[in-house]
């Protein structure tokens, strides 16, 4: 029963914090986190389905083709569904990054610590310092990603230790999610990747996977991304 209760508030915390993002129905923008009309939704954000942008001046390339597939599904809700911004970017951002940051983060730390304590603690800290409070004002890609980053890292764990298809394919859909998001961020959590990997063959030496598993999984990766 004190273990429900405790895990609950990985549910209702966010929910206090981030009421506004939930429940409020106005628009909701700030510092490099833009409101766009419907027009504008479906003009520039299915854009990001091509190489060469048509929307701004005499086009040009879209230098942010990485974020691609997290911007299509805003032209995607609004096009075919009919979903107004403020609605799609609850969707989209908002919501994981309002409960992700949170849960993934406990579920990472739980892993490692095998304690609820332990793992809320940290999970709060990572949740809810100045830093990704502040990033979250305006800078909802990054956020995004952050948030996701304990679950790419979790599920790399995972993979390491036991091994299947279906890991190596849930472990590239994250990636690929996360860095969909925002590829700079992922780019860190790569190499984070690295050096695990490289503790765990060099140090510890208790890697039980095979090497052409994870060859595997970063070619899914690659496929995926492309």
């Amino acid at each position: 029963m004190k273990n429900w209760l405790l895990k609950s508030l990985l549910f209702l915390i966010p929910l206090v914090v981030y009421h506004a993002w939930i429940i409020g129905k106005g628009i909701i923008t700030s510092g490099d986190w833009p409101y766009a009309l419907p027009s504008s939704v479906i003009d520039h954000y299915l854009g990001f389905g091509s190489l060469w942008r048509t929307t701004f001046s005499l086009g040009g390339v879209v230098l942010d083709i990485g974020q691609g597939p997290s911007y299509y599904i805003y032209g995607l809700l609004t096009k075919y569904l009919g979903i107004d911004y403020q609605v799609s970017e609850k969707i989209v951002h908002l919501f994981p990054i309002a409960f992700g940051t949170l849960i993934f983060s406990y579920l990472f730390l739980f892993k490692i610590f095998k304690k609820i304590i332990p793992a809320l603690v940290g999970s709060f800290i990572y949740a809810y310092n100045t830093y990704i409070l502040i990033l979250q004002t305006g800078h909802q890609t990054l956020a995004a990603a952050y948030a996701l980053a304990p679950l790419a890292l979790y599920c790399f764990i995972e993979l390491l230790e036991k091994s299947n298809i279906k890991k190596i394919i849930l472990t590239a859909l994250v990636f690929f999610v996360t860095s969909s998001y925002e590829p700079r961020l992922f780019f860190i959590i790569f190499f984070i990747l690295l050096f695990y990997l490289a503790y765990k063959v060099l140090i510890t030496q208790i890697l039980k996977v095979r090497l052409e598993l994870i060859f595997i999984a970063s070619k899914s990766f690659i496929i995926l991304s492309f």
